[in-house]
């Protein structure tokens, strides 16, 4: 690859050779992992991330992509399958760790570059490896569930009541109810209106449960990857996702929420359910599996101290 160079991100026409990237690079079996194509449009309507983003071609052929991920400090990259050698691997991870630095030019504590991958996906693992990333305690679990097994009917609460989201309207309350789940500031209302206008986003299946005095409790959102479905000739659709507020976890609400979304996707004419959740969410575990959830699939992560 003696012609092999590379820029940065730079409009429409990139994001399509990027999306083809994708298709072209990955077995069909992981045409749904992060970032899918569903992914990738709510991504790249950020303007932060596009500054983040690198592109490496051979003559006129995309050859590999790479973006690192604010304010996580994840790395993810895709590379074409013939076009794996060790300069272009070099120069990712290079492009990586001294973009983590120019975003963060006077971090609080020591910076680290975190990436992730498919346990069975022996190339990536050896290649991050190979460039000083140590893999982490911490794993994503992906699970899935057949659609065609009967569905129990989802209890809740008396008084509580499961709808979808009220549109922009509810954003501000949704987006306190994510950060009181999660103990995080991350999410923001202009990242979740990102995510309601993205092309394969559905408001009837953008979940919320209403406690009796009229307080989001849980949310669940739902969704279908229209595009990746048409790839692989798959009926896949999503239930994550998940999250409880604290002053109503402990109810079934999330339990609930995945009975009510699996529904909602089996009526649609879905055939699996998927959802992913961290190895130590052990609550979302619990209520994944109650419903009939089961691992397909795990990602280790992996850190690389700067």
């Amino acid at each position: 690859m003696a012609d092999l160079f590379s820029r940065s991100y730079s409009g429409p026409h990139d994001f399509q050779a990027m999306l083809d990237l994708i298709s072209n690079a990955r077995p069909q079996a992981w045409m749904f992992d992060f970032p899918g194509v569903a992914d990738m449009q709510e991504l790249y309507a950020s303007p932060d991330l596009q500054a983040a983003t690198r592109l490496w071609w051979d003559g006129p052929r995309l050859a590999a992509f790479a973006f690192v991920m604010e304010p996580y400090h994840n790395l993810y990259f895709e590379i074409r399958q013939d076009a794996w050698c060790a300069a272009l691997e070099d120069e990712i991870i290079q492009w990586a760790t001294g973009c983590l630095r120019e975003i963060n030019p006077d971090p609080p504590e020591p910076l680290t570059l975190d990436t992730t991958s498919r346990n069975e996906d022996i190339r990536r693992v050896a290649m991050i490896s190979r460039h000083g990333f140590v893999p982490q305690p911490e794993y994503t679990l992906h699970f899935q569930r057949d659609l065609t097994l009967p569905i129990p009917e989802p209890q809740l609460p008396a008084g509580f009541s499961i709808r979808p989201l009220v549109g922009e309207a509810e954003v501000e309350a949704l987006v306190a109810l994510h950060r009181a789940a999660f103990g995080t500031e991350n999410m923001t209302v202009k990242e979740r209106l990102i995510i309601m206008h993205a092309p394969e986003f559905i408001p009837e299946l953008d979940l919320v449960v209403v406690s009796p005095d009229g307080h989001l409790a849980a949310y669940c959102t739902c969704g279908i990857p229209v595009e990746a479905n048409a790839q692989t000739g798959s009926h896949n659709g999503s239930t994550d996702p998940v999250a409880v507020h604290p002053d109503f976890q402990k109810l079934g609400l999330a339990r609930a929420m995945l009975l009510y979304g699996m529904k909602l996707l089996k009526e649609r004419g879905l055939l699996i359910a998927t959802l992913g959740t961290s190895s130590e969410n052990i609550g979302m575990q619990k209520a994944a599996r109650s419903v009939g959830f089961e691992v397909e699939s795990s990602f280790c992560w992996y850190s690389k101290a700067l």
